[in-house]
C-alpha cells in the first residue's frame, strides 16, 4: 500500500481514519473541500490539500501517486452526485488498486416490515433524499466495478463514539427536555462506533479483492434506544423521567410534521376565511392587499365560492402537539437491525469496540470538549 488518499478527511469519519493511519506511519494524503472544519487534523502539522470534486482535473491531481482511495466525502447539491461521479471515474481511469466508498443504511428507506435487514433488502429511499443520493453513489461504484475498478462499499448506520454528531443530537434533546421514547425505548438503536467503522474501512482497504457490493457493518449486539439514552442521561446527570409515546402516537406526530402539498384551491379557501381576513386587517398595507384578494375571490363563480367555504368548514381545529424531536421519533420507528454476516464473510469483520466501551469513549470526549463534570459545567446546569 503506497499511499492512501482520503477524500473528506476533515469530517468525522475521515479525521478518525487519518489519525489512525498517521499514528501508524502509513502514508496518507488528506483531501478537504475547505479549511472550515480542518482544525482537528491541523493539530498534526500535516499538509491538507484542497480538492474540488466538481473539477475532474483537481481530482486527478489529488490522487496522483496514491494507490488506494477512501471516499469519506459529504456535501450538498452536485457534490453528492456529479462530484461522486467525477471521483469514481477518475479512480477508474487511474486504475487505483482499491477504492473504498462509504454508503449509508439510509439507502433502505425508513419503513420496514421485517426485523432484520441484509444487503439484498429493497432500497426505497425518498426521491432526492440523502439516502437516495447515497444509493445513486452505490450504483455508480457498482457500474465502475463492472468496468474494472477494484472497489469496496461499506454501509454503516448512525455513528457513535468520540465526536459523534448523532449522540450529540440526543444529548441536546435530552437537555432541552424534547426527547421522547417510542414504546418505552424498546426498539433497537443500530449504531457503529467510529472506531469500528474505521476498522471496517481498513479491512476493506486490505481485503484480497473487492466486489463493488454494499456491505453492512454495525456494532454487535444491537443496543436498544433505552440502553443508549439511559447511558447518555446518566452521563448528563439528568434525573427527570423521560417521556414516552406509543408507536401510533409517534406515527401521527411524524405525519403531522411532513410538508403539506399546496394548491390554488386551498390558498383561495384560506383567503376567504374569516381568520385570515382578521389577521390581515391589523396592518393597513396588508389590509389593502386583503381587500384586493377578497374582491378577486368574489369574482369567482358562486359555485366555486360555496365550495371554498364548505372546505373551510371541514378544517379540523388545531390540536397542540407535544414538543418532542420528531426526527428522533422517526429514527425509533424504523424498529430494525442490520445483519453484518456478509461483511464477516467477505473481510472477517469483527467489531473490536463493544457498547460499554463506545459509550465510555463518548463520555471521555464529552468531558474534554464540553467540560462535562467540571465546576463551570455544574454551575451552568444549576443556572438553567
Amino acid at each position: 500500500m503506497n499511499k492512501i488518499a482520503i477524500f473528506g478527511a476533515s469530517g468525522f469519519v475521515g479525521s478518525t481514519l487519518a489519525e489512525e493511519l498517521l499514528a501508524e506511519g502509513v502514508p496518507v494524503r488528506c483531501l478537504i473541500h475547505s479549511s472550515g472544519n480542518a482544525w482537528r487534523l491541523s493539530r498534526h502539522r500535516i499538509d491538507l490539500q484542497m480538492v474540488d470534486l466538481l473539477d475532474p482535473a483537481s481530482v486527478r491531481r489529488a490522487i496522483a501517486d496514491c494507490s488506494h482511495v477512501v471516499n469519506c466525502s459529504r456535501g450538498k447539491g452536485e457534490a453528492m452526485t456529479v462530484g461522486a461521479k467525477n471521483l469514481i471515474d477518475v479512480c477508474a481511469e487511474a486504475n487505483v488498486e482499491r477504492f473504498v466508498h462509504i454508503s449509508s443504511v439510509a439507502v433502505y428507506g425508513d419503513a420496514f416490515s421485517v426485523p432484520v435487514i441484509s444487503e439484498d433488502h429493497a432500497t426505497t429511499p425518498e426521491h432526492g433524499s440523502y439516502g437516495w443520493k447515497k444509493l445513486k453513489q452505490d450504483e455508480m461504484v457498482q457500474r465502475a466495478f463492472r468496468r474494472g475498478l477494484n472497489s469496496v462499499v461499506v454501509c454503516p448506520p448512525n455513528i457513535s463514539g468520540p465526536y459523534s454528531m448523532f449522540l450529540e443530537e440526543i444529548c441536546r434533546e435530552l437537555k432541552a427536555g424534547t426527547f421522547a421514547f417510542v414504546d418505552e425505548g424498546r426498539f433497537p438503536c443500530p449504531l457503529i462506533d467510529v472506531g469500528n467503522l474505521t476498522h471496517a474501512l481498513r479491512q476493506g482497504l486490505n481485503a484480497s479483492e473487492g466486489d463493488g457490493q454494499r456491505r453492512l457493518v454495525c456494532d454487535e449486539p444491537t443496543a436498544t434506544w433505552r440502553e443508549v439514552v439511559t447511558a447518555l442521561s446518566e452521563m448528563l446527570e439528568i434525573s427527570n423521567p423521560i417521556p414516552s409515546v406509543t408507536s401510533a402516537e409517534a406515527e401521527e406526530l411524524t405525519r403531522s410534521k411532513r410538508p403539506q402539498k399546496g394548491s390554488i384551491k386551498k390558498s383561495m379557501g384560506h383567503l376567504v376565511s374569516s381568520g385570515v381576513r382578521m389577521s390581515l386587517r391589523q396592518d393597513p398595507y396588508i389590509g389593502s392587499l386583503e381587500k384586493f384578494a377578497v374582491n378577486c375571490a368574489k369574482r369567482l363563480p358562486k359555485t366555486i365560492q360555496d365550495q371554498l367555504r364548505d372546505d373551510q368548514k371541514r378544517i379540523s381545529p388545531v390540536v397542540a402537539k407535544p414538543n418532542v424531536s420528531v426526527r428522533l421519533l422517526s429514527q425509533q420507528l424504523r424498529n430494525v437491525t442490520y445483519s453484518c454476516d456478509a461483511a464477516k464473510k467477505a473481510w472477517g469483520y469483527d467489531p473490536p469496540i463493544d457498547f460499554a466501551e463506545s459509550m465510555d469513549r463518548f463520555q471521555q470526549w464529552a468531558k474534554l470538549h464540553w467540560g462535562l463534570g467540571s465546576a463551570p459545567y455544574q454551575l451552568l446546569a444549576e443556572l438553567r
